[in-house]
């Protein structure tokens, strides 16, 4: 992919990094195999945008995972992991990506080794073709068989097993309109229909669940918090506001020239960004002072929003030109 865009989209979709933690406890039984798909979440930000915001049920998801990559091996035999992630179609050491995540579940195909080999090896193959490493990111998600000009994690997943004679791990759900997709649909100047959704894989009856791992170094208060963002930011888009766009100094996009679109995501994820940091920044405050303590659920909540609708005006903006488009 080319530097330009690779980088453009690894400022929306990397999210905040989650603070420095200890190394995981690993499962001791990591037996995983060429062909294995692994769901993962990072429990940031930009991960709860993808789980909450695409889906019809916002606070009732039937799972909180965000993203797919395959189990390969590289030329040397080693296990790898493979996918659409940093801003390109990339691939890294198994155990080493999967310690930063969240958590994970792997799912493998009932189907023989041999075909689950080959996935594999497409992959692999994908890796050095440049039609495929270079390809744009596809931000409508949805899938086409045999489109390799556009990518986004489920599609190529979805791509490497159509090839392989696999059944196909994730399928298409439908697209709910509302006002952050018709935001969204602005920005890419696309209609939306649907979108290949990486949850329906828990209700496929072509794959199984192997293994299920969580961080027992994860930082569980941020993440709920980050989750809580989310929710809050689906909240504002249901009343008619809606984020602006970041205009503070950014070196990617002094630097460089993206595309309308590639800046307009760049900017709505600094001012996701600097919302998250400003709330974070006076919730920290708050509980080193001791005022969160002996406070019950319902009103830890409410002060959460009072907290977020503190930042409101100077991150969202109010609007009229965007209908409510919810069934």
């Amino acid at each position: 992919m080319k530097n330009i865009l690779a980088l453009s989209i690894f400022l929306f979709l990397s999210g905040c990094m989650m603070p420095f933690q200890p190394a995981p406890t690993m499962p001791d039984n990591l037996a995983l195999e060429e062909g294995d798909i692994i769901l993962t979440t990072s429990g940031d930000t930009v991960s709860w945008f993808f789980t909450l915001a695409v889906r019809d049920n916002q606070k009732k998801s039937v799972t909180d995972y965000s993203h797919a990559e395959m189990v390969f091996r590289n030329e040397n035999g080693q296990l790898m992991l493979g996918g659409v992630f940093g801003g390109q179609v990339n691939g890294a050491p198994l155990y080493s990506r999967l310690q930063i995540f969240h958590k994970f579940v792997v799912f493998r195909a009932n189907a023989s080794v041999e075909k689950r080999k080959k996935a594999a090896q497409i992959l692999q193959g994908w890796l050095k073709d440049r039609k495929v490493s270079e390809a744009e990111f596809d931000y409508s998600m949805s899938y086409e068989p045999g489109k390799r000009d556009q990518l986004f994690c489920a599609g190529l997943v979805n791509e490497a097993c159509r090839i392989a004679g696999l059944e196909f791990p994730f399928g298409p759900r439908e697209w709910i309109p509302n006002n952050l997709t018709a935001h969204i649909e602005e920005i890419i100047d696309t209609r939306l229909k649907s979108l290949l959704d990486v949850g329906t894989i828990f209700n496929s009856q072509d794959y199984k669940i192997v293994l299920q791992w969580e961080n027992d170094q994860a930082d569980n208060m941020r993440i709920e918090l980050s989750k809580k963002i989310v929710l809050y930011l689906l909240d504002q888009y249901h009343q008619g506001w809606r984020l602006k766009l970041g205009n503070e100094f950014n070196l990617f996009l002094s630097v460089f020239s993206p595309s309308k679109v590639e800046e307009q995501f760049a900017r709505l994820r600094m001012s996701l960004m600097g919302f998250q940091s400003d709330v974070f920044a006076v919730w920290n405050r708050l509980s080193r002072r001791g005022a969160l303590n002996s406070i019950e659920e319902s009103e830890l909540n409410a002060l959460f929003t009072m907290v977020c609708d503190k930042f409101r005006e100077e991150y969202f903006s109010f609007t009229d030109s965007v209908a409510v488009a919810t069934q």
